[in-house]
């Protein structure tokens, strides 16, 4: 029925914000709908991705390196900031403190991406698909200093789970029939497809050694810290994207 695909569009277009942290052509997105009164559009959902002028520079050096991988087999990785403005209706959001008057919910969330292809530390590794897709992957981190997002395993859109990592990873990974996760085999001996999703997972653990060592400026800045608290906070912060890590009490 005209609810139910409703419904549906209303949990799936949430989506597209996060899938906008990996999708290298696509920076913005708007949904529509027609009102049932006056037969107008009516926005629903609006999410715009900005970049800056050298994180644009670092894309297009990715895209170079994309363009020439099958024939250079030359690992890369580039790591910049980006922003996504989000403008949605509030009957898509889960927020309930909001004021009867107030149709739309404004939001500024800002990230740290990094995006790649190959393994950087592995450079001679084989990839056995490469005639048909590329070992591409990526790594994103909030920038919000006092939000840690539960990590998500993403294939451009997000995957159901978690992934236990405090940060959303992104790669070109084999799915499952019903693309809900990713291919895991099913028959004993060699699985083309499970080699393959196993060596892009090593590429992604390569990156994110690079990636932290990246992150670090991002996070801890060396400027005058206002009291030695938040000092401590940016260091937990920053700490905190390395898995399994406790930040210590103060």
């Amino acid at each position: 029925t005209a609810k139910t695909l409703e419904r549906r569009l209303n949990e799936w277009v949430p989506m597209i914000k996060e899938a906008l942290l990996f999708l290298n052509h696509i920076t913005e997105f708007h949904y529509y709908v027609i009102d049932d009164r006056s037969n107008e559009f009516q926005l629903k959902a609006s999410y715009e991705a900005h970049l800056s002028d050298q994180a644009k520079q670092s894309r297009d050096e990715l895209f170079k390196s994309l363009r020439e991988f099958r024939r250079t087999k030359q690992p890369h990785v580039v790591t910049y900031p980006l922003s996504i403005e989000s403008k949605e209706d509030k009957s898509l959001t889960k927020m309930y403190l909001v004021p009867l008057h107030q149709q739309y919910i404004t939001h500024k969330e800002k990230w740290l991406i990094q995006q790649g292809v190959g393994d950087i530390q592995n450079p001679s590794q084989k990839w056995r698909y490469i005639s048909q897709v590329l070992p591409k992957h990526g790594i994103a981190a909030s920038l919000d200093i006092s939000d840690i997002p539960l990590g998500k395993i993403f294939c451009f859109l997000p995957l159901p789970g978690l992934s236990g990592l405090p940060v959303h990873i992104n790669g070109q990974f084999v799915l499952s029939s019903n693309r809900r996760s990713l291919w895991s085999g099913d028959t004993e001996g060699q699985d083309e497809k499970k080699e393959w999703n196993d060596k892009l997972m090593e590429a992604i653990s390569s990156s994110y050694v690079h990636f932290l060592i990246e992150a670090c400026d991002h996070y801890i800045s060396d400027k005058p810290y206002e009291d030695k608290n938040q000092f401590y906070h940016n260091i937990n912060r920053y700490y905190e994207l390395f898995p399994y890590w406790e930040p210590k009490k103060e």
